[in-house]
Formats: structure tokens, sequence, C-alpha cells
């Protein structure tokens, strides 16, 4: 009797501490969950408020309609979106991360081009590799290949590493060396070849 009168004691303790979803909430965190839970529903209305929270001050509450756009995965939102790959206050670089997985959800030409764009281009070493795994949702089209050749080249070594990775992935070739210059010479005879 003693040990469910505790029982209960601890769940009611877990439950009154929880954070609640609300897109209206002046808890950063709160608002990251409620741009989950619109983002569940689907309804337009909801969508639009994602969009729109975007523009929060917050990271977090940034980042919340972030992953929810990519859940969603639109190709709609992918300009909103890639937006935030530019670094600021309020674009940190798990943000950014956050931005490239979402737009490889997204797909599409102009999605494909942001991401790549961030793996060739952002400062955080942390945003590269993120990029570098991610952009295999593309497949194996041209472009992907080339970026990420050219990443294998990253001096930091988890950005090349996850270039290497990501290009056996996209060719279904383990063989595939994990040198950049035999991987560029590749790359180049491949080229002929077609």
């Amino acid at each position: 009797m003693k040990f469910a009168a505790v029982a209960v004691l601890l769940a009611l303790a877990a439950c009154s501490g929880q954070d609640s979803a609300s897109w209206r909430s002046s808890d950063p965190y709160e608002r990251y969950l409620g741009a989950l839970e619109l983002s569940e529903r689907r309804d337009p209305v909801d969508v639009n408020r994602t969009v729109r929270q975007l523009r929060d001050l917050d990271p977090l509450a940034r980042d919340g309609a972030i992953v929810a756009l990519g859940e969603i995965g639109d190709p709609a939102h992918v300009a909103a979106v890639a937006a935030t790959l530019v670094p600021s206050p309020v674009n940190t670089e798990i943000l950014r991360a956050d931005a490239v997985v979402a737009l490889c959800r997204m797909k599409g030409e102009e999605a494909r081009a942001a991401v790549l764009k961030a793996l060739a281009e952002d400062a955080s070493m942390h945003v590269r590799r993120t990029a570098a795994h991610a952009v295999a949702a593309f497949g194996g089209e041209r472009p992907v290949l080339e970026a990420l050749v050219a990443a294998m080249s990253d001096a930091r070594v988890p950005v090349s590493y996850a270039a290497h990775q990501s290009l056996v992935v996209v060719t279904q070739d383990p063989t595939l060396p994990r040198d950049a210059a035999r991987c560029k010479a590749w790359l180049a005879a491949k080229e002929k070849k077609e």
C-alpha cells in the first residue's frame, strides 16, 4: 500500500512539471513543442502559424518551426527554411543543421541547392557534417556526387568521413576509396563514360 502511494505521488509530480505545447506560450520550449503539435494536424492555418514561427526571436522556438516544416515536407516552404541557413544570433548551428535535414525531407532542386551550399560553405563543421549525411536523400545525381567528392577534401575529418559514407550510399559502391583525389579521378572517369 505504501509503495502504491509513493508511485502515485511520483506520477503526480512528474505530470505537474511537464511543459505544454503551445505556439502562443511565452516559453520558447513550449513554442517549440507547439510547432511540432501544429505540424501533426497538417491544417493549412496551423501550417501558416508554423511558417510565421520561423521569424520568432528565440532560436529554440524557430528550431521547432524548422523541424515541424521538415516533418510536413511541403516544397512550398523550402525558401522560408533555406533562409534560416544564414548564420545569425537566432540561426544557431543546431538550428541550421536541423534546417538542412528539413530541406532534405522537402526535396526538389531548390532544397538540394541550399543543402549543397551549406555543405560547401557553412562555417560550422557540425552543419557541414549534417549536410554531408543528409544530402544522400537526394540520390546520386551529378551535383550531389560532385559536392560529396569535393567535401571529401574538407579539412575536418567528420565532414570528409560523412561525405565518403554518403557517396558510398548513393552510388551503392562500398569499394570507393576514402581518398579525395582517387574519388575525383573516379568521378572524372564516370563522367567520360556517360
